[in-house]
């Protein structure tokens, strides 16, 4: 099976000159709003001769410092309220923080299938006291090489990489995902392959919070 991106997209991934270590945390509020942020650290280049590393290096801090590096790119193609990064170390290896703001984790994983020509849909919806988001899909479905996905590729990580923390709050109920013991943080899991052809090719994600004042 292919990488699994982060709410369930499969996506080849592309040759990178870059080598990095990224984290991804989004920051989920009560009411469904969420802001990513992406750290990368230890971001070098793995070319041989010392003049190709150079150019590629100072390449990627002249994009940062500009507000314009892939990852600032693709989250910014998501359509957030607002998008920031900061430099937290521009000698090599070069460490960055990148955030976006989005008004709604099903609007951020809508417009993630959309974008990428994946048949499915997600939602978010309150009962009673909990709030439950959903997504299904079928990622088999999704046309390999689309130009249109290829500005989100920066954002494709190993499972482990990305979490889910409520502001506020305890998640009560997880599907596709891992809640650690505090009921704060939900890990995406790897999904089982022989569930998802038992299922036709669908693929689903359910989480359910409940707040706490």
């Amino acid at each position: 099976m292919k990488r699994m991106f982060v709410l369930a997209l499969l996506l080849p991934l592309s040759a990178a000159c870059l080598v990095r270590e990224t984290r991804h945390v989004l920051y989920l509020d009560p009411d469904g709003t969420v802001t990513w942020t992406v750290m990368e650290s230890g971001v070098r280049s793995d070319a041989q001769a010392p003049a190709d590393r150079d150019g590629e290096e100072m390449e990627y801090l002249g994009q940062v410092k500009a507000g314009d590096h892939d990852i600032i790119r693709a989250l910014a193609a998501l359509g957030p309220r607002w998008v920031d990064s900061r430099t937290l170390r521009d000698e090599r290896p070069f460490a960055v923080w990148s955030q976006a703001r989005y008004d709604s984790v099903a609007d951020l994983s809508q417009r993630i299938l959309d974008r990428l020509r994946v048949p499915g849909q997600a939602a978010c919806w309150r009962s009673g006291a909990d709030s439950h988001f959903e997504l299904v899909c079928h990622p088999e479905l999704a046309p390999d090489g689309d130009d249109d996905a290829k500005i989100l590729y920066p954002l494709v990580e190993d499972l482990d990489a990305y979490h889910l923390v409520l502001t506020r709050g305890r998640f009560t109920h997880a599907e596709g995902f891992r809640i650690d013991d505090d009921g704060r943080v939900a890990t995406l899991m790897e999904p089982d392959e022989q569930a998802v052809k038992a299922a036709g090719g669908e693929f689903v994600l359910r989480l359910t919070w409940r707040d706490e004042q």
